[in-house]
């Protein structure tokens, strides 16, 4: 999948897309404790490991890197909601 939507190149687009729009909600906002070009990179590399490409965020940015985890696993242990999910690709 990662490579039938374009591999990273095409997923940073997305993110950089995205970027405004989740500091501008008023949920999303609080949940992101970095911005910018950090935030494009997270989300860049989110997208890339849960689609099948490299598993960078995982391995070296999330917040469990380095422990084994999943980015699935990762995600699991904050109070992500139905309703954050749909805000987060309404956009």
């Amino acid at each position: 999948m990662f490579e039938h939507v374009g591999g990273e190149a095409a997923l940073r687009r997305t993110a950089e897309h995205s970027d405004e729009a989740v500091f501008g909600d008023e949920l999303l906002g609080k949940l992101f404790r970095y911005g910018g070009s950090h935030h494009v990179d997270h989300l860049t590399a989110f997208l890339a490991e849960v689609l099948g490409g490299p598993r960078r965020y995982s391995e070296e940015l999330g917040e469990c890197a380095g422990q084994g985890r999943d980015v699935c696993h990762a995600h699991s242990l904050r109070s992500t909601t139905a309703n954050t999910m749909s805000r987060m690709v309404s956009d």
